[in-house]
């Protein structure tokens, strides 16, 4: 049986000032359904994090886990079908898909998401839907921060906001929530590489002789390429 897709507005009301080259957005989304699957699995305040689907445990030893299985979220799975179609996206599966919901919520160290630039491990695109803010608190909101100049930039979000991360929106900036008072939720999902899963593959079956020849190309390839080995 099809999944029902998440039916999506016909504007958005992101915006943002000086945008990083690769920060695009979609259609504001209708994301009722996907709170409430979400809530019923026990997400909020006391569980501020959940990761579904493929999880990465501890990259630099090749390890990986599924902590719940996409299958049991319907609601999730057809936002992000409905999200990527409405940005003329390719689906690429459920094989290497980590979604992450956070919750967000006072003005707390342990409340606010860190800069960052997401992992090599990652694909290139990052997708995120904006799942509930509360107030006009500009610190609760995903800032952006040029990693070698003086961009910075902050989203107005509102629920259903869809935004995608992909070239120097990825690697050039750094994104983070400093904190503040409020609550915020989001989602965001991204495919693992492909070489990484394979390497995971190979950790696990403890194939060291195909892992040292995987790295041994790989190497080489960075230095046709003119990158240092350090």
């Amino acid at each position: 049986m099809a999944r029902k897709r998440m039916r999506s507005k016909q504007t958005s009301e992101v915006s943002c000032h000086d945008r990083p080259s690769g920060l695009s957005f979609g259609p504001r989304q209708d994301v009722d359904a996907v709170v409430k699957e979400l809530e019923a699995a026990g997400f909020g305040r006391e569980r501020p994090v959940m990761d579904m689907g493929c999880a990465y445990h501890d990259f630099s030893k090749g390890l990986l886990r599924v902590d719940l299985d996409l299958q049991s979220f319907p609601a999730v799975l057809a936002l992000i079908e409905g999200s990527m179609e409405s940005m003329s996206c390719r689906h690429r599966g459920v094989r290497g898909l980590n979604v992450i919901a956070r919750h967000y919520e006072g003005p707390s160290e342990e409340d606010r998401l860190s800069f960052h630039a997401d992992n090599f491990i990652v694909g290139e695109w990052v997708f995120g839907c904006i799942l509930r803010q509360e107030g006009d608190n500009p610190l609760l909101a995903l800032h952006f921060r040029e990693r070698d100049g003086p961009g910075y930039v902050c989203m107005k979000e509102k629920p259903g906001h869809l935004y995608l991360q992909t070239g120097e929106a990825r690697h050039h900036w750094t994104h983070g929530i400093p904190a503040g008072g409020g609550g915020a939720e989001s989602l965001t999902w991204r495919w693992l590489r492909p070489s990484f899963l394979r390497w995971c593959e190979l950790e696990h079956s403890l194939n060291r002789r195909e892992q040292v020849c995987w790295l041994q190309r790989f190497i080489c390839v960075g230095h046709s390429a003119g990158i240092d080995q350090e």
